[in-house]
């Protein structure tokens, strides 16, 4: 629950103000609710869905905690006097008035922490908001960030934070917030930093391209906000409070949310409430549905987690595409260098060059450290590097989105599984897009391969070179390790580069002891120089032998291995992934 959103909710809970408070109950590990005459209000401290609403429903008769007694007793007959949020922050206050045993008036407060993971509400006795002294709380409060001592009897504080109320920022302020945002990491991530209170999803809304520029400029952005937080206030004949609802119980509730404008996202839905209240209802049973009663857990975080790996190299490809970092930009710099080497020293770090083709001045870094000839080599060697990549960043693009496709299908038919484990289509599904499987059920889908069992980092390169013939190449000192001592056979052949650091190769077929031909043999051991230090080399020598001549030395390091009968082919590296 955003900062944003909580202030409209507790505008909607001062209704209750002037009620009593009469029990309270525990139905679920992370849940609470507690009842005001004959209002029920549920609150919900999951790490992954703080929310707090009213329920038309009774309270229902469940378990009890130490925390539900301790309410009770404290606060049983009370009535709401005063409610309360901490500027913009995700902590509220509720001020019950009651009185002792001897009729005097005391007073309670209960503090709603909604803060994400360290979510805690907090009964405390005291006079004054945000001071008094602790009964009871949900969790204790130790971390590293907010070593606060929560245990009965100590002095309450509030979290402290400095967040500003964006709702209250001249269009000025809000426009100076954003330009503190690097150029290259200009996102919506980013904004909904920068604007605090405002959500991501919010954030992603407002992110809509211009029918002419593109990419939105801050100043289009603050107006954007500004328009949004006019039009969808509660009164207002526009206000639409939104649930939006992904896949694996994702869920949040959102009051402001501009659907002209709507997500663009195939993993979310949204929809729009007439009331605050019933949007956040909609929302938590979404969550509850998703992760009713830790079913699944194991595999939803497993799908999350790449899923979110997926997401940061789709935005870190195209940063890489939408920089100017182009081989024809790097090398023209590198020119300029070499043009005007005889007026610059060594430990400058930038200058100012004109380009020898356009006579443009050009802003160009250096390296202190290196003279100016070594500067233009640098950047000649980046723009080699960058034509060699160029070529890549499409393909790669399209097997990310393909992939992103995958793992959200994927998140949508485990969503169908809660309550049960899922299949073996699922699981192979799964395992196909790369998701790290638990134990138990990596087990399930293990193939008749004994690399098809290791992680992804561990299992070797696999490429078919027909006829039955394929090589297995190691990626790391384990995997090589791996390839060469614990999946090869007796009389597959071994190869590895001569002379220089490389992966650990094994070429075989299916047919046990079956003689390469001397074009596949070829093709095998350029394969192996590819994945060599030498691969930049026209020829490179490599060991080829049966894998029954390869040992590992005692006590050598993980990766070393040590080779007795051999013989040496001379050959040019080849690159298996170029088509």
């Amino acid at each position: 629950m955003n900062s944003l959103t909580l202030r409209t909710l507790l505008e909607d809970c001062r209704s209750l103000i002037g009620k009593r408070f009469n029990r309270a109950q525990a139905p679920g590990n992370w849940e609470l609710r507690f009842e005001l005459d004959e209002k029920q209000v549920v609150l919900s401290l999951h790490p992954e869905h703080n929310t707090l609403y009213i329920s038309p429903e009774p309270l229902e008769l469940t378990r009890e905690t130490g925390l539900t007694k301790s309410l009770e007793q404290h606060l049983k007959g009370a009535t709401l006097d005063q409610i309360e949020q901490s500027g913009l922050d995700r902590q509220a206050v509720w001020k019950f008035r009651g009185r002792d045993r001897l009729g005097d008036p005391v007073f309670h407060q209960l503090v709603f922490e909604m803060t994400g993971k360290g979510a805690n509400l907090v009964l405390v006795q005291g006079e004054k908001l945000w001071s008094g002294r602790v009964l009871a709380r949900y969790k204790d409060d130790r971390s590293r960030r907010n070593p606060r001592p929560l245990n009965p009897g100590a002095s309450f504080r509030p979290r402290s934070s400095t967040k500003k109320d964006i709702t209250r920022d001249e269009l000025s302020e809000l426009v100076e917030r954003l330009k503190t945002i690097p150029k290259e990491d200009f996102t919506p991530k980013e904004v909904a930093k920068a604007w605090e209170g405002v959500d991501i999803y919010l954030a992603e809304v407002l992110w809509q391209p211009a029918p002419v520029t593109g990419d939105p400029t801050p100043e289009m952005l603050a107006e954007r906000w500004q328009v949004a937080h006019r039009n969808l206030q509660p009164g207002h004949d526009t206000y639409q409070p939104t649930a939006v609802l992904g896949n694996l119980g994702k869920a949040a509730a959102l009051v402001f949310h501009p659907l002209k404008e709507t997500l663009e996202r195939d993993d979310l839905e949204a929809h729009t409430f007439p009331t605050l209240q019933e949007t956040l209802r909609s929302a938590y049973s979404h969550f509850l549905r998703g992760h009713r009663a830790g079913q699944n857990t194991s595999l939803v975080h497993a799908v999350r987690r790449i899923v979110k790996r997926n997401e940061k190299a789709i935005a870190a490809l195209g940063r890489e595409a939408g920089t100017d970092r182009s081989a024809d930009s790097l090398r023209r710099q590198g020119e300029a260098i070499l043009a005007a080497a005889h007026t610059l020293e060594k430990g400058m770090k930038s200058a100012e060059l004109p380009d020898p083709s356009t006579g443009d001045m050009l802003e160009i870094r250096l390296n202190p450290a290196k003279t100016p000839s070594e500067n233009a080599e640098l950047y000649f060697k980046k723009a080699r590097k960058a034509d060699r990549a160029g070529d890549k960043i499409g393909d790669r693009s399209s097997e990310l989105h393909e992939r992103m496709r995958g793992l959200q299908d994927l998140s949508k038919r485990l969503d169908a599984f809660m309550g049960r484990e899922p299949d073996d289509e699922w699981l192979q599904d799964a395992k196909a897009l790369q998701v790290p499987l638990p134990k138990e059920h990596a087990e399930r889908v293990q193939g008749d391969q004994p690399e098809d069992g290791l992680s992804s980092t561990l299992r070797p390169r696999r490429y078919d070179l027909g006829k039955g013939w394929e090589v297995l190449v190691g990626k790391n000192n384990r995997s090589n390790h791996i390839v060469s001592f614990e999946i090869s056979r007796p009389h597959d052949i071994w190869m590895h580069a001569s002379g220089c650091p490389g992966s650990h190769l094994l070429l075989r077929h299916d047919e046990k002891g079956k003689e390469p031909p001397r074009d596949v043999l070829l093709t095998a051991a350029g394969i192996a120089a590819f994945f060599s230090k030498a691969r930049n080399s026209t020829k490179v020598p490599v060991t080829v032998a049966e894998k029954r001549h390869v040992r590992r030395p005692r006590k050598a390091p993980v990766g070393q291995a040590l080779v007795g009968e051999h013989k040496t082919i001379i050959v040019t590296p080849i690159n298996p992934d170029r088509k």
